[in-house]
């Protein structure tokens, strides 16, 4: 249920050979098994006897499951599922959710119990569905977006979701797919010095800002900056805010930093260290999102309490320590 406490349903008539309410027939139920199973376990009971603890069993299962079908029920999927993409700042990562969550309600026959409903087994069946159809590429999306919603809604229906089956799921092999580009040291002032050399002294602003923050640079869209150099911004969904250097702030207001179309700003760094890259003068050609994750990899690098610093870089950047684990991994391997 969402944050709240559950009234009691009358179900009378759907529950064979009773009349009373819900909560009446779990009692009477429970009395039942606990007076028969003592003899059961002794070997006391007669075949009739038997037969009736069955069907005991039975219509206890048969209430659980009406009585869960009852709580989904009281889930407006569309509505949950528009709260779930909101939260997202980009336009981008709210259309390949959605994407993936229709698809698979589609994989349900549009029905939002059995999605509400699906376990494990069904997920790899859905797997191996769509293995036959998409790439493992696309594969990976939809199961990652149904399972981050999956988490959305165990947070708001904590007693009526309480697994994600979406989580930990064998995917197929993503063949053929890039490896990240991981930064040496001199690829950034690299970077730097180019972009200072060609004037392009916004994108050099803004650059300094996520390689010292690590933020993404959606956090721009939403920026609000006071006169002190004080800032707060939202990124997906979740609140910011920390200081700029007096220098630091003249400049963001000097070049209106706040103005960049984040949309095309990482094609524009990608398209620049790709000529640097051709040059010979960097290692790799990287995007803003990799500056970000260079961000997080010093962060990790610069403790030596090894497993207490990734746990505490995680809470910091994505509060997902399995998403931060995805973005170093190949960096160690």
């Amino acid at each position: 249920m969402k944050r709240g406490k559950n009234e009691n349903q009358d179900i009378s008539g759907i529950i064979p050979y009773t009349n009373q309410n819900y909560n009446e027939t779990i009692s009477g139920i429970d009395n039942t098994y606990n007076e028969i199973s003592g003899y059961l376990n002794e070997g006391k009971l007669s075949n009739e006897k038997m037969e009736y603890l069955k069907q005991k069993v039975a219509l206890d299962k048969l209430a659980k499951n009406i009585d869960r079908d009852i709580e989904y029920s009281k889930i407006n999927l569309n509505k949950e599922v528009t709260d779930f993409l909101n939260q997202y700042e980009s336009y981008s990562t709210r259309k390949v959710y959605f994407f993936g969550i229709n698809n698979y309600l589609k994989f349900c026959n549009n029905d939002s119990t059995e999605y509400l409903k699906t376990n494990s087994k069904k997920v790899q069946l859905y797997i191996h569905y769509l293995s036959e159809l998409v790439s493992p590429a696309t594969v990976h999306s939809y199961i990652k977006s149904n399972s981050s919603f999956f988490q959305y809604l165990h947070r708001e229906y904590y007693d009526t979701i309480r697994v994600n089956p979406f989580s930990k799921q064998k995917v197929p092999r993503l063949i053929g797919k890039f490896k990240k580009d991981f930064l040496k040291p001199h690829d950034f002032p690299a970077l730097c010095n180019y972009l200072k050399s060609i004037n392009k002294l916004k994108y050099l602003i803004l650059i300094k800002f996520l390689y010292k923050t690590g933020h993404r640079v959606g956090i721009i869209n939403k920026m609000k900056i006071q006169k002190d150099g004080t800032w707060s911004s939202i990124s997906k969904g979740k609140p910011y805010k920390g200081k700029l250097s007096k220098t630091e702030y003249n400049n963001f207001i000097k070049q209106g930093v706040l103005n960049i179309n984040t949309k095309s700003a990482s094609s524009i760094i990608k398209k620049y260290t790709t000529r640097l890259f051709n040059k010979g003068e960097i290692s790799c050609t990287f995007s803003l999102h990799d500056i970000r994750r260079d961000k997080i990899l010093r962060e990790i690098k610069k403790n030596k309490d090894g497993a207490e610093s990734l746990l505490k870089t995680s809470k910091k950047f994505h509060g997902n320590i399995n998403t931060t684990i995805g973005y170093i991994n190949e960096f160690y391997d």
